[in-house]
């Protein structure tokens, strides 16, 4: 038997122990089995472990501990060597060959080993650990605690790995779901699935993918699937691959696949970059859509609306017709009218004031499908300006106000203070058509012309008595030709509240209406409110003065009617019927002025007329065209030209200020400098276009800006500043050739005109007036410089975007620090090729056009390809124009799309301008939307749309605008990488 342990430190203090665990707190409670054969000795351990979280289970016999181990998990068991019957040597051999409690700790308790071979027989049936009897309370307790707290920690590392273990099945689970759901949409998506390599190469498709490019899997993969590339965009195709692996970015973009006999598609791929777990790009992960039938539908609108433009154009022209025969008689009785006037004695004159009028009342319904007609083509330009909203209000009522008393009306208006910022002009032919139309409904009462103000604007609204607009006709009163009620046709052209709309649409305005059936209604137009405006002395017109001027008209009795009237006001006439008689009749002489019928005999029109002229005194002479004409392209194209237009049925006073006008803006003198004015270098400018066209030789514009002006006549006085100006335009005009002109642009600007001057030359001539203005110091201000640009014209390019390219060149001056000369990159474009009609184009790349943001130089160089590719089909004359059209229309989404890419990476690098170069885009777009419906009607050219391309196209975007953020985007240090 064992030793009794009852006494053996059971009464000695606890605070000589191991301490208390009170951190423990809600530990697991744990089993310990006790074995002994004495029960005082299993009592005095219980007793010892009571407040150790541990419940102690005493067993008297080995054959009694192995049944607890049978029913029971032990963190330990506490087991006496010396035991009748089954020892604890037998006990724990036992224990050791059960798998349950092999693992089971066992500390032997024993009085005494008599010889080393009994302990090591011990540790070879597992025991870990004696305990000799009699023992200190604190060292059963500690052994005891350190086998529970691993027990503790085994069972937890337990739970978690089991709740792991859990975890990890359920995630097993859903990823299998997943994937068996991924499988099953990718295997009945609508859309083509795939992956390429870096080569490539087809990695991995689903069904409608194979199908799209009507590939077996075994045929489609590797390089294989891409024999189905129609062969005009493999490039495209590969360069998108190339950049996104480039630059670990995806690609969006259209192509068509050619699927053996079977038709040609057109698919929408977008793919997104995978990369591996460093962060590397792995693989192109994309979706294919087929877009054919959107695309077939997108075709046939462009060719409906083409279709559409052409019966619009034709009933233009056939409006014009009828409005030039209907003026034609007009306008040979209202000048022989303003010329019977003068003749006719005091007696006569109401006679001749009645005939003017009903003329005028003929006349005005001309006048407004002429106005209809220049909304529709587009040629409006707003004037925007701030003024008083009474001085508008004086002005169209006491024009309307003779009328509103024949009828008894009381016509009136409310005085306003409030200054409105809008085209004046326009805004008061607006009013005066609402206020013309409520006179013209009005039988009785009173019309009320008043202004509100309301959300930070205000409101000019007409209220009338009159006869009042049922409500299910509001949305009809503003349409062309429309009017309401009885005898409506004697009461207008029913055409003033259509221009109104269309007025009120060309400068964002709103009009809002109100009306009750036979109780009147309300006309209110919305004006932004402006500055109340300085008040300046009054500029004087031009002067006039009497002029020779070259008139050609095939109607004989128009023509002595206009001969005239021009004559008995001042004006020596050199009459002709026909451009021939013309030539002979002028002979040496020059003609101040050019005024010519548009619509001549044999096929003539006063175009040819003018042109002649011009080329036979190799001068820009003022030109006017009379004509009933009001086609859209019509006006368009004389506005192109710097061809004035007057509209039959003349009058005489309109037809001298028109004259007037035309001679002071051609000899134009900037009244500071003494230099040619802006207007009179336009002209000089459209006359060296068209004889350098015929010569075979470009001019160039050179201009140039005096950097930091604002500067030093903010410091020195305006005066000053005005002193500067003008000595810089003294040694600018030392330092020009023979031939050029200089003009003044405004501000501290100058325009140069280099006649029949090549790029190098101008940039040369640039240089010269560069170190001319800085050689030596102005007065009073020092030294002065200036940055210049050059522009070389290009085939078919409008003065006013030439201009604009030239401001180009200038502005990358000024970003290269000033004081320098700059030619515009656009010079650099041209490459000769294949001539088609005289011209021969090619695009070329060039470092010019890297802004050092790849993504945006990426798209460049497709866009530049694309271009190319169109280029060619033209030149090889292998697409009829309709074919063309729509390849261009293609080019112009991918231009659009690009537009948009750029933006969203200037916003995100805080691009100051966005906002002008977001406007910059938007007017590209524009000029080409409208230049491919001149094209689908046939009213441009092929050659036109060479140049189209080559610049308006592309390289006008590139170049007119990203050059001039490259270096805001190297000063943010933009990532190589875009968002985009």
């Amino acid at each position: 038997m064992g030793a009794d342990i009852s006494d053996a430190g059971l009464n000695s203090p606890r605070s000589s122990g191991v301490q208390r665990r009170g951190t423990r707190g809600m530990a697991e409670r744990v089993a310990v089995l006790a074995v002994d054969d004495r029960p005082v000795n299993l009592s005095a351990i219980e007793a010892l472990l009571d407040d150790q979280e541990v419940d102690v289970v005493k067993a008297l016999s080995g054959n009694d501990a192995l049944r607890h181990t049978l029913t029971r998990e032990f963190a330990l068991v506490l087991l006496d060597v010396q035991m009748p019957g089954m020892d604890g040597f037998e006990t724990a051999e036992l224990m050791r060959a059960n798998p349950k409690t092999r693992h089971l700790p066992i500390i032997f308790v024993t009085a005494g080993i008599s010889n080393r071979g009994m302990q090591f027989k011990g540790y070879e049936l597992g025991a870990v650990d004696y305990l000799i009897k009699p023992f200190e309370p604190h060292v059963l307790r500690g052994k005891v605690m350190v086998f529970c707290d691993l027990f503790r920690q085994r069972r937890e590392l337990e739970a978690a790995k089991a709740l792991l273990e859990a975890r990890i099945e359920e995630r097993v689970e859903q990823l299998r779901e997943s994937e068996e759901r991924f499988r099953l949409l990718a295997t009945h998506a609508p859309v083509g699935i795939y992956q390429l390599d870096r080569d490539g190469n087809c990695l991995s498709a689903n069904p409608r993918w194979y199908e799209l490019c009507g590939l077996a899997p075994e045929a489609a993969a590797g390089q294989g699937w891409r024999v189905t590339l129609h062969p005009d965009d493999q490039l495209l195709v590969d360069a998108a691959t190339r950049n996104a692996f480039e630059h670990d970015t995806g690609y969006a973009l259209e192509y068509r696949i050619v699927s053996g006999s079977g038709p040609t598609r057109t698919v929408l791929a977008r793919a997104e970059m995978i990369r591996d777990h460093n962060r590397r790009p792995r693989h192109l992960f994309g979706t294919l859509l087929d877009i054919t039938e959107q695309k077939t539908v997108e075709n046939e609108l462009v060719l409906a609306k083409a279709e559409a433009e052409r019966a619009n154009e034709a009933k233009s022209r056939f409006l014009a017709a009828a409005s030039h025969d209907l003026r034609q008689p007009l306008a040979a009785m209202t000048l022989y009218l303003d010329v019977l006037r003068q003749e006719v004695p005091a007696s006569s004159q109401k006679l001749v004031g009645n005939l003017r009028q009903c003329v005028s009342s003929l006349s005005k319904l001309l006048t407004d499908l002429l106005d209809m007609s220049k909304l529709e083509a587009g040629v409006v330009t707003p004037t925007i300006s701030d003024f008083p909203i009474n001085d508008i209000l004086a002005s169209v009522l006491a024009v309307h106000a003779p009328e509103a008393r024949l009828k008894g009306l009381w016509l009136t208006y409310v005085s306003t203070r409030l200054t409105a910022r809008t085209d004046a002009v326009l805004f008061q032919r607006m009013l005066g058509n609402l206020i013309a139309n409520a006179v013209r409904y009005t039988e009785h009462g009173r019309i009320l012309v008043g202004c509100r103000r309301r959300g930070g604007k205000a409101w000019v609204e007409v209220w009338d008595t009159g006869v009042g607009i049922p409500e299910n006709k509001m949305s009809e009163i503003f349409e062309e030709f429309k009017q309401l009620g009885d005898g409506a046709r004697t009461r207008g052209s029913g055409l003033g509240l259509a221009i109104v709309a269309k007025t009120a649409a060309l400068l964002g305005l709103q009009i809002r209406v109100g009306s009750r059936l036979g109780r009147g209604s309300m006309f209110a137009l919305e004006l932004p409110l402006g500055k109340a405006p300085r008040q300046l002395p009054q500029q004087p017109g031009p002067q006039r003065r009497s002029l020779r001027i070259a008139l050609v008209e095939d109607n004989p009795a128009v023509l002595d009617a206009v001969k005239c009237a021009l004559e008995s006001v001042g004006h020596e006439v050199i009459a002709a019927q026909s451009r021939h008689e013309m030539l002979e009749a002028l002979g040496e002489r020059r003609p101040d002025a050019v005024v010519s019928d548009y619509r001549l005999m044999d096929g003539e029109t006063g175009l040819d007329v003018i042109e002649s002229v011009w080329e036979l005194h190799d001068s820009m002479i003022p030109a006017l065209v009379l004509t009933g004409e009001t086609a859209p392209s019509f006006i368009r194209n004389m506005a192109d030209r710097a061809i004035a237009v007057q509209h039959k049925p003349l009058d005489l006073e309109a037809l001298q200020v028109c004259l007037a006008n035309l001679v002071a803006a051609v000899s134009g003198i900037d009244p500071l400098t003494g230099v040619r004015n802006l207007r009179r270098i336009e002209y000089a400018s459209r006359h060296a276009i068209r004889t350098g066209a015929r010569r075979d030789q470009a001019p160039s514009l050179i201009l140039f800006d005096i950097d930091c002006f604002q500067d030093f006549a903010g410091e020195f006085g305006s005066q000053r500043g005005d002193d500067v100006l003008r000595e810089i335009a003294r040694r600018a005009g030392a330092t020009l050739r023979e031939g050029d002109e200089l003009g003044r642009k405004g501000g501290a600007a100058f325009l140069v005109l280099a006649q029949n001057t090549s790029p190098a030359a101008g940039e040369t001539l640039a240089e010269s007036l560069r170190r001319a203005i800085e050689a030596e110091p102005c007065p009073t201000v020092g030294k002065v410089t200036a940055s210049f640009g050059v522009a070389e014209h290009l085939a078919g390019e409008p003065f006013e975007e030439w201009l604009a390219r030239a401001d180009d060149a200038v502005r990358l001056a000024k970003n290269a620090g000033g004081n320098c000369v700059r030619l515009h990159p656009a010079n650099l474009l041209w490459k000769p090729r294949r001539p088609v009609d005289g011209q021969f184009v090619q695009l070329v790349w060039h470092e010019h056009y890297c802004c050092g943001e790849p993504t945006i130089d990426a798209q460049h160089r497709a866009l530049v390809e694309q271009a190319n590719a169109l280029l060619t089909d033209l030149m090889g004359g292998r697409c009829p124009t309709p074919e063309l059209v729509l390849t261009a229309r293609r080019v112009l989404s991918e231009v659009a799309q690009h537009c948009r890419d750029e933006e969203q990476i200037l916003e995100a690098a805080a691009y100051p301008d966005l906002d002008c170069h977001r406007a910059e885009h938007a007017a590209l777009l524009r000029r080409a939307e409208n230049f491919l419906a001149r094209l689908g009607n046939g009213a441009q050219n092929v050659a036109g749309l060479l140049e189209f391309i080559a610049y308006e196209f592309v390289a006008l975007h590139m170049l007119g605008t990203d050059r001039e953020y490259a270096t805001h985007l190297g000063a943010n240090s933009m990532a190589s990488s875009s968002p985009v």
